[in-house]
């Protein structure tokens, strides 16, 4: 697990984490990388000027235009740091002092007039925003020769119920259109490509909400 800061909130997140109460978590980017002002020429192909990597073959990410400059001060008094709503419970830390004195990945803070500072451009980067690491692989480079499969009618249903959970609409039709699908193909048959958000959609749905 890796510290890294969420340029969109403007707080600490862990990119092992899904940011499950984030509005854009786990929906379609809200626009493409090719309108992106992060989007930069390499010398092979496009890069993020964000993650210093080459653009995700998703077509996006949750930091699209972030605007850098709107965010607090680099420097941050460590027990001032804002960070996800649940950060702190997830590593079972009481104080953002107590993470960042823990944690593996938290970079050295600077002491000065006897307090701890944590300079935020001192924390890991992701490959990509909005994707936990596990996924990073497939959500950065797909191989030539293993292009990514046409999306199933799982995943516009899946999406759906997620846009009425963070809505708080009620995501009972949509729940019923992709149980319908599943029965004809099952949640195993369906590409890897997808899977992994038709299976985390019905994981949240069953944590937040009883059809």
């Amino acid at each position: 697990m890796c510290l890294q800061w969420c340029h969109v909130q403007g707080w600490l997140i862990d990119n092992d984490l899904p940011c499950w109460d984030c509005a854009a978590y786990g929906l379609p980017p809200a626009a493409s990388c090719a309108t992106c002002l992060h989007r930069r020429d390499g010398d092979a192909a496009p890069l993020c000027s964000l993650t210093k990597t080459a653009l995700p073959y998703v077509g996006g990410c949750c930091h699209h235009n972030a605007d850098l400059g709107a965010q607090a001060a680099i420097r941050l008094v460590c027990d001032e740091v804002p960070v996800a709503p649940w950060l702190l419970a997830a590593h079972r830390a009481a104080t953002v002092a107590e993470l960042l004195a823990g944690h593996h990945s938290a970079p050295e803070l600077e002491l000065h007039d006897g307090r701890a500072w944590l300079r935020r451009d001192s924390l890991t980067v992701p490959l990509i925003y909005g994707v936990t690491a596990d996924a990073w692989e497939s959500a950065v480079a797909v191989p030539p020769s293993d292009p990514i499969p046409d999306a199933p009618p799982h995943f516009a249903a899946a999406l759906e119920v997620l846009e009425a959970l963070l809505s708080n609409d009620d995501p009972t039709p949509a729940y019923a259109r992709l149980c319908a699908l599943l029965v004809e193909t099952p949640l195993e048959a369906l590409p890897d490509y997808w899977r992994g958000t038709v299976a985390e959609t019905l994981a949240l749905l069953a944590e937040r909400h009883t059809p």
